[in-house]
C-alpha cells in the first residue's frame, strides 16, 4: 500500500472517530477519553523512565477541556492516584506483617520499599504537568502539587484493620533508636540513612501541602514518635534519678541532649532539633534535676569540695539550662559557700590561720566560677553576699585586726610556696581596701 492510500486510510479512521464523538453526549465523549486518558496514566506509573508518544492523550485532554469537564478530569485523576497509592500500600504493609520480626532487618527493608514507591511516584508525576498543560490551564491548578498532596495523604490514612503508613514508619524508627537499638540485621549507619531519607521526603511533602510544613511534620509524628520518645525519657529520668549522683544524672542528660541532635541532623529533619531538646529538657531536667539537686546536695558539696572542674562544670551547664536548675544550683552553692564560710570562723585555730583558711576558700570558690561556671553573674552575687561579707566582717573585728595588720604589712610568708602566697595577698589587699572603704 502507497503512502498516500495509507494516509487516507487513517484519515477515514480518525473522520470516523470524531463523527462518533460528535455524535454522544458530553457525559459519553468525557468517559471515552478518560478510559484512554486512564490507559496512559496506567503506562506512565508502569514505566515512568520510559518516553512515550502522548499526543492522542494530549489531545484528548483538549477536547475534554473544549467538552467543560475540566473540573471533573482533575479529580478522576486525583482520585486514580489515591486508589492506585492504596493499593500500593497494603501491598508494602503485607510485606512488613509477613517479615514478622522487626529485628530481624524488616526496618530497613519498608524504609526502602517506602523510598523505591516514592521515587517511582515522583518520577510518574514530573511528566504530568506537561501531559497536563490544557486541564492545568483551564482550572488554574497544580496536578503536581495535587499529587503530592495525595501522596501524604495516602501514608497518613489508616482504617481499623490497620495502622497508616506514618504511623509504622515512625514506630520502626523508634523501635530501632530507643528499644533495641543494636536488633538490626543491617548497620546503624544504614538504618540512620534509609529512615532519614524516608523523614526528608515527608518533611519536603509537608512544605508543599501546607504554608507551615515544619508544624505539619510536628503534627503528624506528634502521636506515633514524639510522644513515644517522651514517654521513653519519663521512664528513663525516674529510673536514673534513683539510681546516680547529681554529676552522673547531668553527664547522661547531656548525653541524651547529644544523642537528639544527632538524630535530628541523619534521621528527622534539621528544624526539629529544638522541639527534641526542649522535650529532652522539659521531661528530664525540670523538674528532675531541680529535685535531685536539692535531694542530694551532698553529692555537690562533694563536687565542689573536691574542685572537679569538669564535672563541676557538666553540672552547671546541664542545670543552667531550665530555670529551676539555675535556682536549685545557686542554692547549693549558697549552702556550701555558708557551712565553709561557718566552718572556718568556728574553729579553733588561731587567727592568722582561719584568715588564712578564709582566703584559701576564698580563692579556690573564685577558681571554680572561672573555670566551670562560665562566670555565672548570679553565683558571683551569691558568693559576694555570703562569703564575702563573712570575710569583710571578720576583718573587720577584734578578732581579725591583728591578721589583718600582719597582711597589710605583707609580712605573711608561706614556706615553699610563693605562688600562693602571691594570690593570697592579693586576695587579701582586694578585702581590705573594701573594708577601709566601708570605714
Amino acid at each position: 500500500m502507497s503512502d498516500s492510500s495509507r494516509r487516507g486510510t487513517v484519515n477515514q479512521k480518525d473522520a470516523k472517530q470524531r463523527q462518533l464523538l460528535r455524535s454522544q453526549s458530553p457525559s459519553s465523549e468525557y468517559s471515552t477519553h478518560w478510559y484512554a486518558i486512564e490507559r496512559a496514566l496506567e503506562q506512565i506509573h508502569n514505566k515512568p523512565t520510559v518516553e512515550e508518544n502522548f499526543e492522542t492523550t494530549y489531545r484528548r485532554i483538549w477536547k475534554v477541556v473544549l467538552i467543560r469537564r475540566a473540573d471533573k478530569l482533575f479529580a478522576d485523576i486525583k482520585q486514580w492516584h489515591e486508589e492506585r497509592l492504596r493499593a500500593t500500600w497494603f501491598k508494602q504493609m503485607t510485606k512488613l506483617a509477613e517479615a514478622g520480626d522487626h529485628r530481624l532487618g524488616s526496618q530497613v527493608s519498608f524504609f526502602q520499599g517506602f523510598l523505591e514507591v516514592w521515587e517511582s511516584y515522583c518520577q510518574a508525576i514530573s511528566v504530568l504537568p506537561a501531559l497536563l498543560s490544557y486541564l492545568e490551564r483551564s482550572t488554574e491548578r497544580s496536578l503536581l502539587n495535587e499529587c503530592m498532596k495525595v501522596f501524604l495523604t495516602s501514608i497518613t490514612a489508616s482504617d481499623p484493620s490497620s495502622e497508616s503508613v506514618l504511623h509504622t514508619l515512625t514506630l520502626l524508627t523508634f523501635s530501632h533508636e530507643y528499644v533495641e537499638p543494636f536488633q538490626s540485621s543491617y548497620p546503624t549507619v544504614r538504618v540512620h540513612d534509609a529512615a532519614g531519607s524516608c523523614f526528608r521526603v515527608i518533611d519536603g511533602l509537608c512544605e508543599v501541602a501546607e504554608k507551615d510544613g515544619q508544624q505539619r511534620l510536628r503534627d503528624l509524628i506528634s502521636k506515633g514518635y514524639l510522644e513515644r520518645v517522651r514517654g521513653y525519657y519519663e521512664t528513663s529520668a525516674k529510673t536514673l534519678t534513683s539510681q546516680s549522683s547529681v554529676a552522673e544524672y547531668c553527664f547522661t542528660v547531656g548525653r541524651w541532649l547529644l544523642e537528639e541532635e544527632c538524630r535530628c541532623h541523619t534521621i528527622l529533619p534539621r528544624h526539629m532539633d529544638e522541639d527534641l531538646k526542649t522535650l529532652v529538657i522539659g521531661v528530664a531536667l525540670e523538674p528532675p534535676l531541680c529535685k535531685k539537686i536539692r535531694e542530694d546536695t551532698q553529692s555537690v558539696f562533694a563536687l565542689l569540695d573536691d574542685g572537679n572542674t569538669r564535672d563541676i562544670g557538666r553540672v552547671h551547664r546541664t542545670g543552667r539550662l531550665t530555670r529551676g536548675g539555675s535556682e536549685a544550683l545557686n542554692e547549693a552553692m549558697e549552702e556550701w559557700l555558708d557551712a565553709a564560710a561557718q566552718a572556718a570562723l568556728g574553729s579553733d585555730a588561731k587567727p592568722e590561720e582561719t584568715l588564712l583558711n578564709l582566703i584559701r576558700f576564698d580563692i579556690k570558690a573564685q577558681n571554680i566560677h572561672l573555670e566551670a561556671l562560665d562566670s555565672d553573674s548570679d553565683i558571683k552575687r551569691t558568693m559576694d553576699k555570703i562569703f564575702g561579707h563573712e570575710i569583710r566582717i571578720w576583718c573587720g573585728s577584734n578578732d581579725g585586726f591583728a591578721p589583718r595588720k600582719t597582711f597589710e604589712a605583707g609580712s605573711i610568708v608561706l614556706a615553699g610556696d610563693t605562688t600562693e602566697t602571691q594570690m593570697i595577698r592579693e586576695r587579701a589587699q582586694f578585702y581590705y581596701e573594701s573594708i577601709t572603704q566601708m570605714e
